[in-house]
């Protein structure tokens, strides 16, 4: 499945020690939400987070902006 719903995108990864901190814009608040709960669901992201959402305009569309932290897996669990 996708992992980013339509109508949002990533800007930026910043990874240390299987901690992750992504950066993007969406059309609206709720696509946030939606990620954030595709992260959750997913076996290789745990602990996620939400830093901040900032209304924010992109020509004359207006946009959110917004920041995730979760810790990641390279295997899903059970994974040999």
């Amino acid at each position: 499945g996708r992992l980013v719903p339509k109508g949002e995108w990533l800007t930026a990864f910043k990874t240390e020690d299987y901690y992750l901190k992504i950066s993007g814009g969406a059309l609206e608040e709720e696509l946030v939400s939606d990620f954030m709960s595709l992260l959750r669901g997913s076996p290789l992201f745990n602990n996620v987070s939400f830093i901040y959402t900032q209304n924010s305009q992109v020509g004359k569309t207006k946009v959110v902006l917004f920041e995730v932290t979760c810790n990641y897996s390279m295997q899903p669990p059970g994974a040999q």
